[in-house]
């Protein structure tokens, strides 16, 4: 799976707290977090009017 992900672009992470410490890593403490359930199935985007 690992490589399957790095293949993808995407970054492995073993574990939701390792996920977390990555992401804070990149975006500082007081970052949100946006949960997206079935999330494979759901195109995030932006828009504006």
């Amino acid at each position: 799976m690992e490589r399957t992900l790095r293949d993808m672009k995407l970054q492995y992470a073993p574990s939701l707290e390792d996920a977390l410490a990555m992401a804070r890593a990149v975006k500082g403490e007081r970052a949100s977090i946006t949960v997206i359930p079935n999330g494979i199935s759901v195109i995030v985007g932006t828009t504006s009017i």
